[in-house]
């Protein structure tokens, strides 16, 4: 049976990567491309039927100024809104960070333990997702919670790519 400890502190840049890594689902570039021609599309139809509006006098041009007015209006309070959220909760999770100090983990087959200065977890693997990878660290996530492992707080002898593959086994076990 292979147990892993180790002892690591997060930097707030590499948090804050994990934080929004679970939003950007990885894509391939064919797949890229195919989101790209379809909101090519869509937009060319978009501006064909206000053409096709404007010809036949459906709606004007003080009508479509309007709509477009408030279209854009309601864009940009949706991007400050959003904005703001977000620097918000990473504001707290940055705070959160700096109060934790280092953590102590350990990964068995059985359960995942969390130490930190100012909190103790056990979670078994029932009360995990997905194990995932960034630049420079392996994901795990619990629901919305990203627990986040430096690729440099791996023990000697063990590279990421066999941490991650003993984590999904025991996950995959645990379910």
């Amino acid at each position: 049976m292979t147990r892993y400890s180790m002892t690591y502190t997060l930097t707030p840049e590499m948090q804050y990567r994990a934080m929004m890594s679970w939003a950007k689902p990885t894509r391939s570039r064919a797949q890229k491309r195919k989101q790209q021609a379809s909101g090519i599309l869509v937009a060319l139809l978009v501006l064909a039927a206000l053409v096709g509006l404007l010809r036949y006098d459906i709606i004007t041009n003080r009508m479509l100024f309007s709509a477009l007015f408030g279209f854009y209006l309601a864009m940009g309070l949706w991007y400050f809104v959003t904005g703001k959220s977000t620097r918000k909760l990473t504001a707290f999770a940055t705070e959160a960070l700096l109060r934790q100090g280092p953590l102590r983990a350990e990964f068995s087959d059985q359960v995942v333990t969390l130490n930190t200065d100012i909190s103790t977890s056990s979670m078994n693997w029932r009360c995990f997702d997905e194990v995932s990878e960034m630049e420079g660290a392996t994901l795990l996530r619990a629901g919305v919670m990203i627990h986040t492992i430096p690729d440099r707080a791996m023990p000697d002898g063990t590279t990421p790519q066999e941490f991650r593959d003993d984590l999904r086994r025991w996950m995959e076990a645990g379910k």
